[in-house]
């Protein structure tokens, strides 16, 4: 994931946290962003490629269903 914006409060956590688990970056600026894009793909994808590995065990695909069936449970 690159992201280009961040808006402050809890999305600025988010991104430290994208960038901590190495499975992103963010890039504000045009120059940046498009820095970003290519190293992200250069060398076959290697970094998307590591960035994919990396995300992979933290996603959580049916979070939105798990909440709410707990949320009808109660």
């Amino acid at each position: 994931m690159i992201v280009n914006h961040v808006i402050p409060g809890q999305e600025e956590g988010n991104a430290r946290y994208l960038i901590a688990m190495n499975c992103g970056t963010v890039a504000i600026h045009d120059v940046e962003i498009v820095s970003a894009v290519e190293s992200t793909f250069a060398n076959n994808a290697a970094r998307w490629h590591e960035w994919s590995r990396n995300i992979a065990p933290l996603g959580r695909p049916h979070a939105a269903l798990d909440t709410a069936q707990f949320i009808l449970s109660l």
